[in-house]
C-alpha cells in the first residue's frame, strides 16, 4: 500500500511538471526544478521499498524450502522409528520363546485375479487387524496384502519358535482360515524355512563347545491346517 501511494504521488508530480513546462518563465522553471527534485526523491524511495519487498520475498522462499525439507526428514524418521519398534517387539518375543510362548501372526493374503468385491479386512499397523471397522489386536505381527513377500514377513516371528526345538521344545505351526485362504501355501513355505532354521540350531548346539556336544537329536515340526469357512480371508 505504501509503495502504491508513493507511485501515485510520483505520477502526480510528473503531471504537474509537464504543466509547468508549458507555462515557461523563471517561476515555472524554479517550480519544475523543485518538482524534479521531489520526483527523484520519490523514485529513490520507491526503489528502496521495492528492494525490501524483494528481500523479504526471497527470505520467505528460503524458509518455505527449509520447512518442506524438515517435514520430509520428520516423515522419514517416523518411518524408521516405527520399523525399529517392530524389530524391538520382535526381539522381545524371540527372547521369551524359551518359556514356551505361543506366537500368533496374521497374514491377509492379496486378492486373487478372479476375486472382486468390498474389502472388509484392513491392517492399519503391524499388530492390529480391523474387520468391518472393528479392531482386533494382540497379535505378534500382522502382514497386510500390500506388504511385499508378506509370507516371509509373517514367518519372521515364527522362526524363533522353530529354533527352540534344539533346546528340547516341541514346535507346531497351526494355520486357521477359510477354504482358499492360503493355509497350504503358507505351510509349504513355513516347513522349508523353519526346518532350515532347526538344522542350523541343532548344528550349533552339537558343535564342539556347544551347549550339548553328545546327543542324538530327534525333532520334528508339525504343520496343522484348520479350515474355518466362517472366517474372512
Amino acid at each position: 500500500n505504501e509503495l502504491d501511494s508513493l507511485r501515485a504521488k510520483n505520477a502526480e508530480l510528473e503531471r504537474r511538471l509537464e504543466e509547468m513546462d508549458g507555462h515557461g518563465g523563471a517561476a515555472a522553471a524554479g517550480a519544475a526544478a523543485g518538482a524534479g527534485a521531489g520526483s527523484a526523491a520519490q523514485e529513490a524511495q520507491i526503489k528502496e521499498l521495492q528492494a525490501k519487498v524483494d528481500s523479504q520475498h526471497s527470505d520467505y522462499k528460503k524458509e518455505k524450502k527449509k520447512h518442506k525439507k524438515a517435514a520430509a526428514e520428520r516423515d522419514e524418521l517416523q518411518g524408521k522409528v516405527a520399523a525399529l519398534g517392530v524389530e524391538l517387539e520382535r526381539a522381545k518375543r524371540a527372547a521369551a520363546v524359551a518359556d514356551g510362548t505361543v506366537t500368533t501372526v496374521v497374514r491377509v493374503r492379496p486378492p486373487a485375479p478372479n476375486e472382486s468385491g468390498k474389502t472388509v479386512v484392513d491392517v492399519p499397523n503391524p499388530s492390529t487387524v480391523t474387520v468391518n471397522g472393528e479392531a482386533f489386536n494382540g497379535f505378534a505381527f500382522c502382514a497386510g496384502p500390500d506388504l511385499n513377500n508378506n509370507i516371509d514377513a509373517s514367518l519372521e516371528d515364527l522362526r524363533p519358535t522353530a529354533r527352540a526345538v534344539a533346546q528340547g521344545f516341541n514346535s507346531c505351526v497351526m494355520t486357521l482360515g477359510p477354504m482358499g485362504g492360503g493355509k497350504s501355501h503358507f505351510c509349504s513355505a513355513a516347513s522349508k524355512t523353519l526346518l532350515g532354521d532347526v538344522f542350523k540350531a541343532v548344528d550349533e548346539a552339537t558343535r564342539p563347545g556347544g551347549r550339548a556336544q553328545s546327543f542324538t537329536p530327534s525333532y520334528s515340526i508339525t504343520c496343522v491346517e484348520v479350515n474355518c469357512d466362517g472366517m474372512f480371508d
